[in-house]
């Protein structure tokens, strides 16, 4: 299936780099990204754009926090992490966009609040400085939460964040269906398009380009059959974020389900077939990227508008898609 997205112009790409997937043992960044290193590269060459996800992610959990990093001193922790995000930066110069996930909302080591907008804000700068044309990506909940016992307002958590110096380049807003109140839910049971962009309200002001950075919706609600409709949903949503001139990339979260996170949600079912969100995510892909073809022999750089190219190499076909401030590297 991810050939076939990436064919039809299916750009963005979230391999998964948590810090205890990475640092398997205290003091050795080997652990691959999910999913895995050869992958990458393969994606890498196809065109795609790779954010490196959840690289700071301060749940508590085995697959995000390392056990050995429990206990210590924030002193400790904060120089474990420096040393971790320098070391994973540093080893994929291919992945473009790296996400700091849900300051303030998360807080499985029991950090302060000044603790916790201190290792965001230097995790900004170690990104910038082990890669300094990889992109920072601040990815936020757009409603109030107090998850962590620390009170949680989007606005507020991201103006501290710019106050005490964040580098961001990019917003992502988390859009998850079950955040949409009662009233603001159609016959469906979806977020109505209204409410969605009143939560990506919130960030225009801060003049930086948004990511539509994890959503979905599922195919079955209460027992109903609905894949159609969730296709339905998912066009007119991903529509709606190719038109919106501050929204640069919308993603769709779950290639397979996951069960105890959103069941039926995925692209596909189990024995690998297209789900009807699939195939339509694929027609809108080709009908709103439209493609304009470039021919390199030998080593040339192209200065692109934000856009979906094809680029012929030695010819071998590339599908690049561009992004605001991005370089691509293909052929190599």
């Amino acid at each position: 299936i991810l050939r076939d997205l990436r064919i039809k112009g299916i750009n963005y790409l979230l391999p998964f780099t948590s810090w205890a997937s990475i640092e398997t043992n205290e003091g050795f960044y080997t652990g691959s990204p999910c999913p895995g290193d050869n992958f990458i590269s393969w994606l890498t060459n196809s065109g795609a754009v790779l954010n490196g996800h959840c690289l700071i992610f301060l749940m508590d959990e085995v697959w995000l926090i390392p056990r050995f990093a429990i206990g210590r001193s924030f002193n400790d922790q904060k120089v474990m992490i420096e040393k971790f995000l320098r070391a994973t930066v540093s080893r994929f110069p291919n992945i473009g966009i790296w996400t700091l996930n849900e300051p303030i909302a998360q807080n499985g080591l029991g950090w302060s609040r000044d603790q916790i907008y201190d290792v965001f804000v230097s995790a900004s700068k170690w990104i910038h400085e082990a890669n300094p044309k990889a992109k920072v990506m601040i990815n936020m909940i757009p409603i109030p939460a107090n998850w962590s016992g620390l009170e949680y307002e989007p606005n507020h958590v991201l103006d501290d964040l710019l106050e005490r110096g964040l580098e961001p380049d990019i917003i992502g807003i988390e859009l998850y269906y079950w955040w949409a109140p009662t009233e603001k839910r159609d016959e469906n049971g979806y977020p109505m398009l209204d409410w969605v962009k009143s939560k990506v309200d919130i960030f225009r002001k801060y003049n930086l380009p948004i990511i539509s950075s994890e959503g979905g919706i599922p195919g079955i609600i209460d027992g109903k059959n609905q894949f159609d409709k969730q296709a339905d949903w998912m066009e007119a949503f991903f529509s709606f974020c190719h038109d919106d001139e501050d929204i640069i990339g919308a993603t769709w979260y779950c290639v397979r389900d996951e069960p105890g996170f959103m069941p039926y949600a995925g692209l596909m079912d189990d024995d690998f077939t297209y789900r009807p969100v699939a195939n339509r995510l694929i027609k809108i892909a080709n009908e709103l990227n439209s493609s304009t073809t470039h021919i390199l022999n030998g080593r040339k750089y192209l200065d692109l508008a934000p856009g979906r190219y094809d680029v012929i190499v030695n010819q071998e076909v590339f599908r690049v898609n561009v992004i605001k401030g991005q370089t691509v590297t293909i052929g190599e």
